[in-house]
Formats: C-alpha cells, sequence, structure tokens
C-alpha cells in the first residue's frame, strides 16, 4: 500500500492487537464530554497540526521545539509510536474539530504506559487537554489495572503540571537531562 494511503497503519505484535482492540472498545467507541478520540491518520498530518508543532512559542517545553517537523517527520513520529506497542489518538471536539492529539505506549516488561498529549493553541485554555488528560488516564488505569500510567514535564511547564496535578498524577521523582540537547541540563519532573 502506498503511504499516502495508509490511514491506520498495522500493527504487528498480536498482543498489541489485543490492546488495542480493548482501548477501542473502551475508549474510542462513542463520544464522552467534550472530546472523543480517533485514531490519528495520516490526513491529520495538515497545516493545523504542522503550524502547531512548528510553534516554537506553543512546544518551548517539548522536544519537537528542536527543529522544524515537516509532514514527513510527523508521519514517521506517527508510526514509530505505533510500531512501539502504543497509539497516536487525534483529539476531537464536539464540533467536530481535531484540537489536538495525544500518544500512549505501552512497556509490557515494566508494565507501564507513557501518556503524552498535544492540545493546538487555538483550542489551548479550554479545559480540554485537562479533560482529555484526565478521561485517557482513567480509562487506561481502568483498562489496565496492572499497568502504572506515568509522564514527565520539564519544570518550568506549570500547565502541564498543573494537568498532572489534576487528574491525581503524584511527582515520585526529578531528573536532570540535556532535554534538549544543547548541553545544558534541565530539570524533567516524573509524575505517576
Amino acid at each position: 500500500m502506498p503511504d499516502w494511503l495508509d490511514f491506520a497503519p498495522t500493527i504487528g505484535s498480536p498482543k498489541t492487537k489485543v490492546l488495542l482492540r480493548r482501548i477501542f472498545f473502551g475508549l474510542l467507541h462513542k463520544p464522552v464530554g467534550p472530546v472523543y478520540f480517533r485514531y490519528f491518520s495520516v490526513t491529520d498530518i495538515d497545516n493545523l497540526h504542522l503550524n502547531n508543532l512548528n510553534d516554537f512559542e506553543h512546544m518551548r517545553f517539548s522536544r519537537a521545539s528542536i527543529g522544524a517537523t515537516n509532514s514527513s517527520d510527523a508521519l514517521h513520529y506517527s508510526r514509530q509510536i505505533n510500531s512501539e506497542d502504543g497509539f497516536h489518538l487525534a483529539i476531537v471536539n464536539r464540533k467536530h474539530e481535531r484540537v489536538g492529539s495525544c500518544t500512549a505506549v505501552f512497556n509490557q516488561t515494566i508494565k507501564r504506559i507513557e501518556l503524552g498529549i498535544l492540545i493546538y493553541r487555538e483550542f489551548s485554555r479550554q479545559k480540554l487537554g485537562s479533560y482529555s488528560w484526565q478521561f485517557l488516564a482513567n480509562k487506561l488505569q481502568t483498562l489496565f489495572p496492572g499497568y502504572k500510567v506515568w509522564a514527565g514535564t520539564l519544570k518550568d511547564n506549570i500547565a502541564m503540571k498543573n494537568v498532572l496535578e489534576s487528574s491525581s498524577f503524584v511527582l515520585i521523582r526529578e531528573e536532570l537531562e540535556d532535554y534538549f540537547s544543547q548541553g545544558t541540563q534541565e530539570t524533567i519532573l516524573i509524575f505517576e
């Protein structure tokens, strides 16, 4: 199949297919609250998505701010997430507008799910990120009770810290890391 027709890449691992099927039925089946989730597809890699990824101010707490992202990079990232026992979802509001995306990557060895989220600038400050995060984190914890859901953020990212804390995530540790690969150590907060 040509890349441009690959709307929902197939995941190879049978275990992952079972996980994704459980997620689909438990999470993507119907709209709940102000947003709903669906698979992020190649058609979602459009000007809205790319403009937000390349908005340095909006992405200043993300590694994505290091360099410009083109459609090929975005497609590679989405496929990488989907091939790592994870999924990449679009977040859609009640008006059927895509307001952002989220990722979840399962580590079956240590029973952890790493969660990530991006709300587009045009839709920030509407509590859609908080709602999406809380809903997704709660649903994943319900569907996969043996797994811990975790996330990391830069210490200066007050908005994300507030989302995590309002979702009952607890700070478990701080790490120093050359987060932006520029030789400067940044404090990363790890929450579960």
